[in-house]
């Protein structure tokens, strides 16, 4: 059997640990990235659960105003867990007609928080300011909806709540809305 000379032993060697140097970076940098991918998609997942809980907090201060027949005293409404950039990270996961709805109702949330300031606590709401509300508070509901598959939680209408149970003058969603859902 022929013998290879040294130096073409040499470049062999070099050749293949460089090949399996190569190699093994591959194979890590492609480990890490899929584990980061991981990582990316449950913090948007938790990101979005954190969302559906705040609209459900939301819903929960519309319900009793729109019972109450008035704009709801600060207390009623729990600080937001998520922030702006949780929220703009969800936005950009999401599928855009997703992302509008749940944008929007975010949007017209903070719009409500704004008029109840500018009105006062235990203010009666207006008719236009009930419309306002009802339509929000359904907006909030397609927004948990869209959410649900992210946070991979099934989605609970909020007619299945036990915040119903807590109102004492529209104790249906009918009532509470309008209509018998959103």
């Amino acid at each position: 059997m022929p013998t290879l000379d040294q130096g073409w032993a040499a470049l062999l060697g070099a050749v293949a640990g460089g090949l399996f140097a190569f190699l093994a970076t591959y194979v890590t940098l492609v480990k890490n990235g899929r584990a980061q991918r991981k990582r990316d998609r449950a913090l948007d997942s938790a990101t979005a659960l954190v969302i559906q809980d705040d609209f459900l907090h939301y819903q929960a201060t519309l319900a009793h105003a729109l019972d109450d027949g008035c704009w709801w005293d600060p207390v009623q409404l729990l600080e937001p867990q998520a922030t702006v950039k949780d929220r703009k990270r969800v936005w950009a996961v999401l599928p855009n007609h997703q992302t509008e709805v749940v944008a929007g109702a975010q949007g017209w949330m903070s719009i409500l928080i704004q008029r109840r300031t500018a009105r006062g606590t235990g203010t009666p709401l207006t008719p236009a300011e009930e419309r306002r509300i009802q339509t929000v508070f359904c907006e909030l509901e397609r927004s948990r909806e869209a959410l649900h598959t992210l946070a991979g939680r099934p989605f609970k209408p909020f007619a299945e709540s036990d915040v119903l149970d807590e109102l004492t003058n529209r104790t249906t969603m009918q009532a509470l809305i309008g209509k018998p859902s959103c």
